[in-house]
């Protein structure tokens, strides 16, 4: 059996958390492979919400929830999550792999410091310790479950190299009482569940266009976000990949600084960022709003393989009195569909196509949709679909019309 990805398409928060609950019932396992607690998936079903930042979606689902090793884990954020998900999920099947590295204290702090350093030159991060956690992996230095499970490690390192003081002694006992009833070798359950013929889904955290190397560095994250690092973070062989879900909101958003094409202005995108509840699943800070891209998807769309995709948002953009989409760039006077380099797509000017604007959709609109399919859906809805599949050239299979697993439509 193939394992299947979940990848963002954008900068982040496109709703793959809600994809990953309503596809889980077709998976065995679900696993995270990037990012760490600066991640918010957030699920809403059955008159409950839930905002997961290591674990993986498909809680709900009661599905194996794996955690590979190229993620990172806060202990003390986990205990958390792991606490609130008990109120909610009667049980749950969690294993997080013992190669994992986990963030201290140390890190957070460093994040702080940086950002503060940095001044009108942040980026914006979540403030989580992401970065400096994998730069403490890079330097070999950072503890993994495995060292906290076995006492084996020595934080003198972290006082001299960043010169900030914290009661290490606790943080590892804590650290050890959560971690120790789900660390396990993650790779090998996965390979041996692949070879028993069982369907495997890999979910990503944040977007393509936050990767490192080919999002709009710096304004990025600092874990690999596209489809090919599922392998490489957990350990399985390529071999096993099977389709890439590519994920895209209805429109762009994005948190922090860093280019943005097709940025809306403030009187319209705080219109759709009221409508959408555009503010972080995580930090709680307003997104930025701006049309379509379909430069940065077709980027989005080569980098990662996608092979088909999930609109969400859709509703959000009924009742506007127009519909754009940027359909290329503008650059030094000459017009391009490619996604060009950080430094230059800060000179980038959209070029627009306007579409029909959708009608405002009600509740009942919108239920009506739900229980009739597709066909049932405005023609300037469908047209709006249709228009993306065919520059994109990728088939999408659903649409989401709402917030709840429910409010999602088969596309026909």
């Amino acid at each position: 059996m193939r394992a299947d990805i979940v990848i963002g398409m954008q900068w982040g928060d496109e709703g793959k958390g809600k994809v990953v609950d309503y596809i889980a019932p077709l998976y065995t396992s679900i696993v995270r492979f990037n990012g760490g607690p600066n991640a918010g998936h957030t699920v809403i079903a059955d008159g409950r919400s839930f905002t997961f930042h290591h674990i993986p979606a498909g809680a709900f689902m009661r599905k194996k929830l794996l955690i590979a090793p190229g993620m990172l884990v806060n202990p003390e954020i986990l205990n958390e999550e792991i606490e609130s998900l008990k109120k909610v999920a009667s049980e749950f099947y969690l294993k997080i792999d013992i190669r994992t590295s986990l963030i201290t204290p140390a890190e957070v702090e460093l994040d702080k410091k940086i950002e503060d350093l940095k001044g009108a030159s942040s980026i914006g991060t979540t403030l989580r310790g992401i970065g400096p956690a994998y730069s403490s992996k890079a330097l070999r230095i950072s503890p993994r479950v495995s060292d906290v499970l076995s006492g084996n490690f020595d934080a003198s390192i972290y006082k001299k190299l960043y010169n900030i003081e914290f009661d290490f002694g606790a943080w590892v006992q804590k650290a050890k009482k959560t971690l120790s009833g789900y660390a396990f070798d993650v790779r090998e359950e996965l390979l041996k569940s692949l070879e028993n013929g069982e369907k495997v889904l890999f979910e990503s955290a944040q977007g393509t266009l936050l990767d490192p190397i080919y999002g709009t560095y710096p304004y990025v994250t600092s874990s690999n976000t596209t489809s090919a690092y599922a392998f490489v973070s957990s350990g399985i062989p390529f071999k096993y990949a099977g389709k890439v879900i590519g994920v895209l909101k209805a429109y762009t958003t994005r948190v922090g600084k860093g280019p943005m094409p097709s940025e809306m202005p403030e009187s319209l995108a705080k219109t759709v960022r009221e409508s959408g509840k555009e503010y972080g699943a995580t930090t709680g800070r307003p997104r930025r709003i701006g049309w379509l891209d379909l430069p940065a998807l077709k980027y989005a769309k080569e980098i990662n393989g996608i092979d088909e995709a999930f609109i969400t948002k859709l509703d959000v953009l009924s009742g506007l009195n127009e519909l754009k989409v940027a359909v290329t760039y503008a650059i030094d006077g000459k017009e391009t569909d490619r996604f060009p380099s950080p430094e230059v797509l800060e000179r980038a000017q959209p070029v627009y196509q306007s579409l029909e604007p959708i009608p405002k959709l009600g509740t009942d609109d919108i239920s009506h949709i739900i229980k009739n399919g597709w066909i049932s859906a405005p023609v300037q809805m469908k047209n709006y679909v249709d228009f993306i599949e065919e520059n994109l050239r990728v088939k999408v299979s659903y649409v989401s019309l709402g917030a709840e697993r429910e409010r999602t439509v088969k596309v026909d």
